[in-house]
């Protein structure tokens, strides 16, 4: 059986948005890597079984999250005084 990721998104985005803060505590990280929970929901659906969709979400949104942070820590973004130094140069 197939899940609906709509009702899932519906349902459980919410709580999947509060976990996403709560691990990037940036909000349009946050909106991203929730975003990135669904399309994984999208591209595995029929495969899925709804039995625990909040535990499966969850932990979808927890490994998206982790990733995103270790990526980051790997290659932070330049700070605005690197920049205006690269133009100033």
């Amino acid at each position: 059986m197939a899940v609906n990721v709509e009702e899932l998104y519906t349902q459980y985005g919410p709580m999947v948005l509060r976990r996403c803060r709560a691990l990037l505590r940036d909000e349009e990280a946050a909106l991203d890597a929730m975003q990135d929970t669904f399309v994984q929901v999208l591209k595995k659906e029929k495969k899925l079984h709804a039995g625990a969709p909040s535990s499966l979400l969850y932990t979808i949104a927890t490994n998206i999250c982790l990733n995103a942070m270790r990526k980051q820590k790997r290659a932070p973004l330049p700070t605005d005084d690197e920049i205006l130094q690269q133009f100033a140069g």
